[in-house]
């Protein structure tokens, strides 16, 4: 149990589902009186107080004298419902889950972390150490008062009286009604038995709708968890089957593994109550009959506590006479361990002891788990710089992307960016291929050409040339046709390379400067200038390559005369399969053909590989220099200006934060795997 204490002390069930007992029942079904009987202390019972809130509560006989210490736990009652917390696997039909727990008294204030973030939690010690347990109730209802007020300030609520309280609270004076936030009271007893638990504020019927569901959604909160024992207290005189805490209970734990039912007031059923004294001898009697409607795997406890009348007498739980022993039908059931308050705490406190040292496994390895995912998160973040040398880690930083861009222009890293330029200029490979003219003996469109349609193109273009003499405005016109059919492909690439090359450098100049937001915009500006001034080069290159590709066809390929006889054969035998003595009369046409096709081959391989080389060139690795320079120069400038340099490695503010939050978490994640590794030692 000192376990459970530390760990909670450590801020470990503000990140992990530590095994817990929460106490839940409807108002006025005895709850106040459990806890006075379990605790020995007085809790307020005025209405309107000790309800509105939950209340936790750790017992330790590790103490050589009575004390008590109070603190308040706030900042969730925004938040209701939250989400669950992370929970650990607990033993079977055995589980506590971990309530929301403060830190131990005297730390003010302590914020704790959850999992996946910072929860805006804090603890503070709250008054003095009480030695007098006579006045534990009145600093109770100062704590109760402090934590309902709606006041950051709650030390003005350390002399107040209880009339002063009382009347704050009925006149709702800058007070909530309810809220989520915890009182927390640390007893050092050494005659107590070691048992942590939550009281939580009592289900209601009589208020409007929305306290009823807060405090219901409060509930289904706390008794969520798969490692939380769910304390139902429940009056002998109401019927189970409807009663609201048992039917939250039900809704969290529908197999009734880690329910148990305290049935107070069992001299509320008179002798005329034979349907209700049976039902409850049948539940009792059955309690281990699995089959039974009402079976709970820890079963039923009754205890008898004093009224009010029997309060002011003096008498308590532990002295009150033995009226379950004497009465039927508890009577029938007498000696088995089901019946008082010293049987309940000491079997429900090993249970807990089970169920912390089940866990204690799963708690170490989810321990190390999120050690290693902070750690790993700091390995993250931007590296922390040194402001003694301000220029010298500019520039380490300014070369560290560097060159890693011109790692990444080259392909020597991040290949996936040279993976989709390629992939882009296979398209454009295609698309420009997809330009070329066919012959065929019946053309269908613009692109495609009979002999007929090449015959009109040879005449279109004839002038004064000698007889037997094929134009060469003929071969021309074809060529210029297809070298149309570039342009758009062209620049349709071209706007693709650079917008897929604009977003990796951004997002590589986020990766190295992400943690400096002034240096990161710095860096980002100076990218989009010399990507824009990249840009407008590369399109001047290609505008050239493609009026080259106009100017009068050209080629000193030495294996052209081949290529062209090839194509004459390829065609002669397509448009004369069986009449070889026609093709005299087309020759003209069959030689324009090769030679247009021949020349769109040669061509089309060398614009192809051309415009690659020439976006990579002029789009991609030409960033590099450009911006090493212009980064250069700019930050030495920088250098002779007022806080320039300072400013530009200013770190953000999310980033600090977060760094400071990772670091005080690393030191919490150490600190409770320190203390786990050392239960057992001791």
């Amino acid at each position: 149990m000192t376990l459970l204490k530390d760990l909670r002390a450590l801020g470990a069930d503000t990140v992990f589902d530590l095994p817990k007992i929460v106490v839940i029942g409807n108002q006025s079904a005895g709850k106040s009186s459990l806890i006075e009987a379990v605790t020995g202390i007085n809790v307020p019972r005025d209405s309107g107080t000790c309800t509105r809130c939950p209340m936790e509560c750790s017992m330790s006989s590790d103490a050589r004298s009575w004390s008590c210490t109070i603190s308040l736990r706030s900042g969730t009652s925004t938040s209701i419902p939250r989400s669950s917390p992370r929970r650990l696997r607990s033993t079977k039909g055995a589980s506590i889950a971990s309530a929301s727990s403060a830190e131990s008294a005297g730390v003010t204030p302590t914020p704790a972390r959850a999992s996946t973030g910072v929860r805006n939690i804090t603890t503070q010690s709250f008054g003095p150490t009480i030695t007098d347990k006579s006045q534990v109730e009145l600093w109770l209802r100062r704590a109760q008062g402090a934590i309902l007020s709606t006041d950051a300030d709650k030390s003005q609520w350390l002399n107040k009286s209880a009339e002063e309280i009382r009347q704050a609270i009925q006149n709702k004076t800058e007070m909530r009604d309810f809220t989520e936030d915890t009182i927390v009271v640390d007893i050092q007893d050494p005659t107590a038995t070691d048992l942590s638990f939550v009281d939580l504020p009592g289900l209601i019927s009589n208020a409007d709708p929305g306290s009823i569901d807060l405090i219901k959604n409060l509930v289904r909160q706390h008794v969520a968890g798969e490692n939380t024992l769910i304390l139902v207290t429940i009056p002998a005189s109401d019927d189970i089957q409807n009663h609201g805490a048992v039917v939250l209970a039900k809704e969290a734990d529908g197999n009734g593994d880690r329910t148990i039912v305290v049935l107070t007031k069992p001299d509320s059923l008179g002798p005329g109550d034979t349907g209700l004294q049976e039902t409850w001898r049948q539940t009792f009697k059955n309690r281990n009959v699995p089959e039974n409607q009402n079976y709970l795997r820890h079963g039923y406890y009754c205890v008898q506590l004093p009224n009010d009348q029997q309060r002011q007498q003096g008498l308590t739980a532990h002295t009150l006479p033995n009226y379950l022993g004497v009465t039927w039908p508890w009577s029938e059931f007498a000696g088995q361990g089901r019946f008082g308050v010293t049987n309940l705490v000491k079997n429900v406190s090993a249970l807990l002891v089970q169920m912390i040292e089940a866990n204690l496994s799963a708690l170490r390895a989810a321990i190390e788990l999120a050690l290693r995912q902070c750690v790993n998160r700091l390995g993250q973040l931007p590296p922390v710089v040194s402001h003694d040398n301000e220029m010298a880690s500019i520039l380490l930083m300014v070369n560290a992307f560097l060159r890693e861009l011109e790692a990444a222009s080259s392909g020597e890293s991040h290949k996936s960016l040279a993976q989709e330029c390629r992939r882009r200029y296979r398209e454009l490979r295609d698309e420009v291929e997809g330009t070329c003219p066919k012959f065929q003996r019946n053309g269908i469109d613009d692109n495609t050409y009979d002999i007929p349609a090449v015959r009109k193109v040879i005449d279109e273009c004839t002038g004064w040339e000698l007889p037997g003499i094929i134009p060469y405005d003929a071969y021309k016109t074809l060529i210029k046709r297809f070298l149309a059919g570039w342009k758009d492909p062209v620049h349709n690439c071209f706007d693709d390379v650079h917008n897929t090359f604009s977003a990796f450098v951004t997002i590589l100049a986020n990766k190295h400067f992400s943690g400096f937001s002034h240096l990161n915009a710095f860096v980002l500006n100076h990218i989009r200038l010399e990507l824009q001034s990249s840009k407008s080069t590369a399109q001047i290159s290609v505008l050239k390559l493609l009026d080259i590709e106009k100017q009068p066809p050209f080629s000193q390929r030495g294996d052209f005369g081949e290529e062209q006889e090839k194509w004459m054969r390829t065609y002669w035998s397509h448009f004369f399969p069986h009449e070889s003595d026609r093709w005299y009369r087309t020759k003209d046409e069959i030689h324009v053909m090769a030679t247009v096709r021949t020349y769109f081959k040669f061509a089309f391989e060398r614009f192809a590989d051309t415009v690659l080389l020439m976006q990579e060139q002029d789009l991609v690795k030409s960033l590099r220099p450009k911006l090493e320079e212009a980064l250069y120069k700019d930050v030495t400038d920088l250098s002779g200006t007022p806080n320039g340099l300072e400013r530009l490695l200013a770190e953000d503010e999310a980033i600090a934060r977060e760094r400071e939050e990772l670091k005080s978490r690393k030191e919490r994640m150490t600190d409770i795997r320190n203390r786990l590794n050392m239960y057992g030692t001791v």
